[in-house]
């Protein structure tokens, strides 16, 4: 572009000049414009100082550090691509002496692997043999001897007798291998092995005896525990022997293996017997206790019913048995409670007669107790605990008070009422066989002998409870005088009387006879109280 010559702006200047002088008053456009371009200049100059700043203060400074910065990367690299070079020249040389070494290297490891293994695996000790069979090592010759002596000692504890032990070994000296190196418990397992005369056995044994022995523990165990079981009902609390038995693993010799019946015979055997003494004319119970070191009491309880007839045997001396074992057992029951009978008196009766008013009811009871059993038996009973499920109801009896009438000789009314006083059911009989002890054993009642067909009659009044054909009793007749007295007529021919009917004092009832069990004509009178035989002589005036 041509810049303006001087005159051209000094025309210019004289056309504004001119034209102001035209324009004395400004317009309001004017105005604005003006405004406009002042501040329009303001700005500029604003814009001009603040490139001038942005120059000084930002691009300047920029422009060093960058400079700067451009220069510490090029230090950075020159010093990191030196220390690479370095690197790479030492990795060479650790390389070039590696190699050079290799097989010195190769040789110190090979060997230091060799000494490893060889110490780790084998050693300096004996090769063992046993009836020529090699059986393992031991490091140390004592090894064996030590074994041999603890066999021999077991073996003589379970004997009870000494023991020696000849084993066929062979011991080799040289190099052996540390794993097949057995402890010393191994090395007496394999002479026990080895001996065919011992083995490993559990042994039973009753106060240090030996009883017999089994490879199974438990074998002895069930026996033992079978021994005098009991088998009644309840929880079983303790179980105790009277001599001290035990069960112990130990070496033995195998001899004293028995069955279970042979251990069982010897445990339930009688280390002595029963003794008896036998009656002879003029013997006391005094004498023969003091004479057989007990007392009179042992003697009879010992000897319970015996009687001193002569030629009867009393156990003096029970048989001792080997072991004998007790149980103690704790059982619950519930049981019946009796009920207690309460008597009132009524002038309604006859005296010597009852009547139930109101009948009793038993109740129960939960009772806890230990029983004690020795060999079996029940020796001893303690109660634990006694509770009352039910109360019993009491039974209420009316006894009679009313006088009886006067009874003159025989009567045979058949009011059934019992007067308290007996009379022999059989007329001019002879007494064959008394109420007591006879050879044939305990006679219940008084054997009258008479001719077949003499009349039997009622010893008392009362009431017939039975009439036919009893076993031995033959042709039996049996009448209930109340207040639980009852009698017997066994053996008559023929009977007069039938179940239910009410007979007197001296009615007749049946006819002698021989029916059952008997030696000839004759009546078997017996008196029972409560079901329990008596001596019939203590009732008959």
């Amino acid at each position: 572009m041509a810049r303006k010559s001087n005159n051209e702006e000094t025309s210019v200047e004289i056309r504004f000049e001119a034209r102001a002088e035209q324009r004395s008053v400004p317009s309001f456009g004017a105005k604005l414009w003006d405004r406009f371009a002042r501040w329009s200049y303001r700005i500029s100059g604003r814009l001009v100082a603040l490139s001038r700043v942005c120059k000084k203060r930002i691009l300047i400074p920029a422009a060093l550090y960058t400079f700067a910065f451009t220069d510490v990367c090029v230090k950075g690299a020159q010093w990191l691509w030196l220390e690479t070079v370095c690197a790479a020249h030492e990795a060479r040389v650790s390389l070039a002496r590696l190699k050079a070494n290799r097989i010195t290297a190769a040789c110190l490891m090979a060997s230091l692997t060799v000494a490893a293994i060889s110490t780790t695996l084998f050693g300096l000790g004996f090769s063992l043999s046993i009836n020529g069979e090699e059986v393992g090592y031991i490091m140390n010759a004592e090894d064996l001897n030590l074994a041999v002596k603890n066999v021999e000692a077991q073996v003589s504890a379970a004997l009870g007798r000494p023991y020696g032990l000849q084993p066929n070994t062979k011991l080799t000296f040289g190099l052996v291998e540390r794993d097949r190196v057995l402890d010393p418990a191994a090395v007496e397992k394999k002479l026990v092995e080895a001996v065919s005369e011992i083995s490993e056995l559990y042994v039973l044994t009753v106060d240090g005896e030996v009883v017999g022995a089994s490879y199974q523990k438990e074998n002895l165990q069930r026996l033992l525990d079978g021994f005098h079981a009991v088998s009644e009902q309840g929880t079983l609390l303790k179980t105790s022997f009277n001599r001290e038995v035990r069960i112990e693993k130990t070496v033995a010799e195998t001899s004293l293996l028995k069955s279970d019946t042979a251990i069982l015979e010897q445990l339930s055997a009688n280390i002595t017997e029963d003794h008896y003494y036998t009656v002879r004319r003029g013997d006391t119970w005094e004498a023969i206790a003091q004479e057989n070191g007990l007392s009179v009491e042992q003697l009879k309880e010992m000897n319970d019913g015996v009687s001193l007839r002569r030629g009867n045997r009393l156990l003096v001396s029970a048989a001792l048995p080997y072991l004998e074992v007790e149980h103690i057992m704790q059982e619950t029951t519930v049981e019946s409670v009796a009920y207690k009978t309460v008597e009132t008196k009524t002038d309604s009766l006859y005296v010597g007669t009852k009547r139930v008013q109101k009948k009793g009811v038993p109740g129960n009871a939960r009772v806890t107790a230990k029983n004690t059993f020795v060999n079996g038996e029940k020796v001893a009973t303690e109660q634990v605990s006694y509770e009352v499920l039910k109360q019993p109801v009491d039974e209420v009896v009316e006894v009679g008070t009313k006088k009886l009438p006067s009874v003159r000789g025989i009567s045979a009314s058949g009011d059934g009422l019992a007067t308290g006083k007996m009379i022999r059911p059989v007329s001019g009989a002879i007494v064959y066989s008394d109420y007591g002890y006879r050879k044939s054993g305990f006679h219940t009642g008084v054997d009258l002998a008479t001719s077949a067909g003499t009349p039997v009659r009622a010893s008392d009044g009362g009431t017939v409870t039975f009439a036919g054909w009893k076993g031995d009793f033959g042709n039996l007749v049996i009448i209930s005088h109340g207040n639980g007295l009852s009698t017997y007529y066994a053996h008559n021919s023929k009977l007069s009387v039938r179940v239910g009917q009410k007979v007197s004092r001296g009615q007749r009832i049946a006819s002698v006879g021989s029916t059952g069990r008997s030696t000839g004509p004759h009546c078997h009178f017996e008196v029972r109280v409560n079901g329990k035989n008596v001596n019939p002589w203590r009732y008959i005036s």
